[in-house]
């Protein structure tokens, strides 16, 4: 299975959106080939490994769209579902 790159995402963010856990940071960096800290551009496509970290939360970002984008600015961000600026503890 791919997952393509949305622009301003780090592999952070992708392994939040697909697994719901930065676990999955090293998987996907070691499955293609990246080092954890790579600066990914937008419409990249990865390969995403069949693996399960936190089910809960991977649902909860398919279900409602959530792309986190850690380097998005204010006017890159469209609707893209990315998470608020509010720390609530729902996802303790």
């Amino acid at each position: 299975m791919k997952v393509t790159v949305r622009a301003g995402q780090t592999l952070a963010d992708i392994a939040i959106q697909e697994y719901g856990s930065l676990e999955a940071v090293f998987l996907l960096a070691w499955e293609n080939g990246f080092s954890p800290t790579v600066e990914l551009s937008g419409g990249t496509e990865l390969e995403r490994p069949d693996a399960t970290f936190d089910r809960e939360m991977e649902l909860y970002c398919r279900n409602n769209g959530i792309s986190p984008a850690t380097a998005r600015t204010e006017t890159d961000v469209t609707d893209t579902g990315i998470f608020t600026d509010t720390f609530t503890l729902q996802f303790m």
